[in-house]
């Protein structure tokens, strides 16, 4: 059971966010009657989707980390691999961090096409970065996404790194970050702006997201990092 932090009731996993938004938040004035047509039930996330609508995108969130949860632990189609298997994955996923495959891997296969009220048309990649700049559009904190690129070393080679958001007023750059690598490390301690890293743990202490897992290499940032 969970409890309303506004009225201390108390209501199921799948209760309790439909009374707080029907008693507490934007839905309060809702009108069961008016929730059907011609007999038929109409849905309250009807022509809906993750780019319009908050609970929406944090819904597809917490299902994808659920599976990736799962397959890290080896559990398939109700089944679960042998040790060897699991021991397997995980070498390859963490080889990935190190080279700094991972995080890549996953966010040019989410890419939203989103219309900002400051940016206007952007491509956004990843939900994490969707959320984050629905949350900079309802504040009014204008933002753009950078044209600049800025230099760094790795590896002995020079690479272009553009962060992913710039706030315009404050003069700082953000960027949303999920697996950390050295590379990363890299593009960040060479950086020469004002720059602020937002992982899982900043994200779920804004509201952003209600679960997220720590990963990537804990190495100390020594650039004009916030």
């Amino acid at each position: 059971m969970y409890k309303c932090k506004y009225c201390g009731k108390e209501y199921c996993k799948k209760g309790i966010g439909t009374h707080i938004w029907r008693n507490h938040g934007a839905g309060k004035n809702f009108d069961p009657n008016q929730s059907y047509k011609n007999g038929t039930k109409i849905v309250w996330n009807k022509g809906k989707t993750k780019l319009d609508d908050k609970r929406i995108a944090i819904g597809s969130i917490n299902s994808t980390q659920s599976h990736l949860r799962n397959l890290s632990l080896g559990i398939t189609k109700g089944h679960r691999l042998s040790e060897e298997h699991k021991a397997r994955l995980k070498e390859i996923a963490f080889d990935k961090i190190r080279k700094g495959e991972w995080h890549n891997s996953f966010s040019h296969a989410r890419t939203y096409l989103y219309k900002s009220d400051f940016a206007g048309d952007v491509k956004l990649y990843g939900t994490w970065e969707l959320l984050f700049a629905q949350y900079l559009d309802l504040n009014d904190i204008k933002w753009e996404r950078p044209k600049n690129t800025f230099e760094y070393v790795y590896e002995g080679n020079i690479h272009h790194y553009t962060p992913d958001f710039y706030l315009l007023d404050d003069d700082l750059y953000i960027e949303i970050k999920g697996y950390k690598t050295a590379r990363d490390i890299a593009k960040w301690n060479d950086f020469s702006k004002q720059l602020l890293v937002l992982e899982g743990k900043h994200l779920f202490e804004m509201g952003l997201i209600s679960s997220y897992r720590n990963c990537g290499l804990p190495i100390k940032v020594t650039g004009r990092v916030c």
